[in-house]
């Protein structure tokens, strides 16, 4: 960030006082102090880092992104290929950073996991094989959310379906063809995680869920909920759940 900072200065010194405020504090950088989240609403979803998730009976950590990349085929590619690459993965911290002020910035530290399609064009990830550990952070405005159901036909795999927006009618939602023929595929293939093998915590949050509180922490989530009532039958109520749920932002 020098030559940023350094360059600003250089413009103020020849006597431009025009540059727009944002790029002033960007360029004098963060305030050395961050806050840290457990909870984070944005987009019309609320997430959770995997911590806090682990201590309730809802998911909400999963995340995806979607970035342009260059893909080579080999080292001695020189003819890239740009396209748009899906992440998939789990939020591990979510961080505030100050601009003195005047303005902040929510980043997400993700745990990105391998991710790959099936024979039925679903998303399946496994969550034991990581990647791109080099680049964990990404602006909480460019996520997106999915939940992972587990695969109990392959150790540590998990299909991820995508979460619509809470402000998203289930109406508008099948006229977005979210209710396509993947899920129906992934409704039958996944009829055997309605049982007790089932992930406890591999349910949409609840709004009735009355043992959370909108500012629990992370040690006070009471697990006092009947869990068979609130685990969704079909992919159906997995969307129908998850539209009704509502924002709220948490800070430790």
């Amino acid at each position: 960030m020098d030559w940023f900072r350094e360059k600003v200065d250089l413009i103020l010194k020849e006597g431009h006082d025009n540059i727009p405020d944002h790029i002033l504090w960007l360029s004098k950088g963060p305030f050395h102090v961050a806050k840290k989240y457990t909870g984070y609403s944005v987009n019309g979803y609320r997430f959770h880092t995997m911590k806090r998730d682990a201590n309730c009976v809802t998911q909400n950590s999963g995340v995806t992104l979607t970035t342009i990349t260059h893909s080579f085929a080999s080292s001695k590619d020189q003819n890239p290929v740009v396209g748009n690459v899906n992440y998939y993965g789990s939020i591990t911290e979510i961080i505030e950073i100050s601009y003195h002020g005047h303005f902040s910035v929510v980043l997400f530290r993700c745990q990105w996991s391998h991710s790959k399609k099936d024979d039925d064009e679903l998303i399946t990830v496994n969550m034991n094989k990581t990647v791109s550990k080099e680049e964990p952070f990404i602006l909480a405005t460019q996520a997106h959310q999915v939940f992972y159901v587990e695969d109990l036909n392959r150790e540590g795999w998990n299909y991820a379906i995508q979460i619509p927006p809470r402000e998203f009618s289930d109406e508008r939602m099948e006229a977005r063809g979210s209710a396509s023929v993947a899920n129906k595929i992934l409704e039958e293939k996944t009829k055997a995680l309605i049982c007790p093998r089932a992930r406890q915590n591999s349910i949409p949050e609840n709004e009735n869920d009355d043992s959370m509180s909108e500012y629990d922490g992370e040690n006070k989530v009471s697990k006092q909920v009947n869990q068979s009532s609130l685990r969704p039958k079909t992919m159906a109520d997995v969307v129908e759940v998850n539209s009704r749920k509502k924002h709220a932002v948490d800070e430790v």
